[in-house]
């Protein structure tokens, strides 16, 4: 028993990940709220079907004959059978679990570096779990910052200072963590930025026995890309959805701007406060690794969740120390890393988990699938009802609900997948009428649309409603989030 106890995780762990799965339990986002997680589970549903991946798009009357890169599909896989076996509900559940998780490993990671104290340790994970909110829908960005934190941990935990025998053999499992990682999500080339940064660390204290291992390491990690559906043409892949005409259109591609979002805007707020690189003691590539997060994040919100992940040891290194003198620390200190409180800690996260499950539908479907004033079912039961067989010219942002709701029966304009599924042609065609250029109207002729389906909030639903094409198209409904229109004969 004592053996087993040994291997247990602290008390603290355990109290961060509970903690964590509380907080964005209660306070986060439907999951099909996010515009893509429902293409991901119908992707998944698919693959699952025909036992083979989709070469071309099977949804849209747009996507023609270009090969669809799907970057994400044995994650897809997992959350169509997560949805399969329990249902939307699970997948929430799973949803949560995976950035408490995050949370939870990253608070471990940071105890075996430098001398981060407790309250430390305590304020990264109320920090952490703050950006994580972002992260509770699924979608496979958040399985790239579990590889992140792998490698970044395999890395430290073998420079040169500290290395053992036994952790040198954890550099063979990063080749490994990359075929999967390049199998389930773009960010894969965030591996390679890690490796730099250790590299210019070794190059910076002359370690040069280290610099050649990395390079090793880096190599096999290349050959390991190759291991995948698309070869070599998963780097196109990657190209084409950061270099799309509409990647400056899409929200989480956008700058980050201080005060939107808030778990972002903390921590940088955080780091700008604590920051002090010459007195810090973090390493060179963690002070590397931080700085170019950060300065990724002010170019793209996409990026915060690396930023938080990538950044903490340094934000870490930065925090004051406990004070060893204070009688309550002490008590804080012997209390959370007390492992023989950890099996009744572990009992409660065993019951929360299913207990968590069985309250959603208490809950209300508004708290785990859709909050009522956004769901988009109304609208897209309507086109189903009325327009079954038509061309809709849908909102990007509606595209992956349609063929989640619809079961893919109802063929989209454009969706989620961007650059990875629809030509470029297409994406800019798509903008002259988003942009309401002024010929988007013979811009899409040659589409043969039928039916507008928008936001309330879009440019054409704006200029309906100051009574601009009202000789061409029609309203024929509208609720709280979306408008949808027909053309007149």
């Amino acid at each position: 028993m004592n053996k087993i106890k040994k291997y247990l995780p602290t008390p603290m762990m355990l109290l961060a990940f509970l903690l964590s799965f509380a907080t964005i339990y209660a306070v986060g986002s439907p999951i099909l709220q996010d515009n893509d997680i429902g293409w991901h589970i119908a992707a998944g549903d698919l693959i699952r079907t025909q036992g083979s991946l989709p070469k071309f798009d099977p949804w849209s009357f747009t996507g023609g004959d270009q090969v669809w890169y799907n970057l994400s599909w044995l994650w897809d896989v997992v959350l169509s059978f997560i949805n399969d076996k329990t249902g939307i509900e699970g997948l929430f559940i799973f949803a949560i679990l995976c950035p408490s998780l995050a949370v939870t490993l990253l608070l471990a990671s940071l105890r075996k570096r430098y001398a981060i104290g407790n309250n430390a340790l305590i304020f990264m994970g109320m920090i952490t779990t703050y950006c994580m909110l972002e992260f509770a829908n699924a979608r496979p960005q958040i399985v790239g910052m579990f590889f992140a934190l792998a490698f970044h941990h395999i890395l430290h935990i073998n420079r040169p200072s500290i290395a053992s025998k036994k952790s040198v053999k954890l550099l063979f499992i990063l080749p490994l963590l990359i075929v999967l990682w390049v199998n389930i999500h773009g960010s894969f080339f965030v591996s390679f930025i890690i490796l730099g940064a250790f590299g210019l660390e070794s190059i910076y204290y002359r370690q040069y026995k280290w610099l050649a291992r990395l390079l090793a390491v880096s190599a096999v990690c290349v050959l390991a890309l190759l291991v995948n559906p698309y070869g070599i043409h998963v780097i196109d892949a990657v190209l084409r959805t950061t270099n799309s005409v509409i990647a400056k259109y899409i929200m989480e591609w956008q700058p980050f701007v201080f005060g939107n979002i808030l778990g972002a805007s903390a921590w940088i707020l955080a780091f700008i406060c604590l920051s002090n690189f010459k007195g810090s003691n973090a390493t060179i590539a963690d002070k590397i690794l931080a700085i170019m997060w950060l300065v990724a994040t002010f170019f793209s919100i996409r990026n915060m969740g690396f930023m938080a992940i990538l950044g903490a040891p340094y934000l870490a290194s930065n925090l004051p120390a406990d004070n060893q003198q204070d009688k309550n620390t002490k008590k804080l200190a012997a209390w959370i890393n007390n492992i023989k409180f950890s099996p009744a800690i572990m009992a409660v996260i065993i019951l929360a988990i299913p207990i968590s499950y069985i309250l959603l539908p208490f809950l209300g479907s508004e708290h785990y699938k859709y909050k009522v004033e956004e769901s988009p079912v109304p609208a897209i039961d309507f086109i189903r009802q009325n327009y079954s067989g038509k061309r809709i010219l849908n909102d990007y942002d509606l595209g992956g609900k349609i063929i989640y709701e619809s079961k893919g029966k109802l063929p989209v304009f454009i969706d989620g997948r961007a650059g990875t599924a629809y030509s470029e042609k297409l994406l800019t065609d798509f903008l002259g009428f988003f942009n309401l250029d002024k010929d988007w109207q013979q811009i899409i002729e040659p589409y043969n649309i039928d039916v507008i389906m928008v936001a309330n909030y879009s440019n054409f639903s704006k200029a309906y409603e100051r009574g601009s094409y009202h000789d061409y198209w029609q309203q024929v409904y509208h609720d709280k989030i979306i408008s949808i229109y027909t053309k007149k004969d």
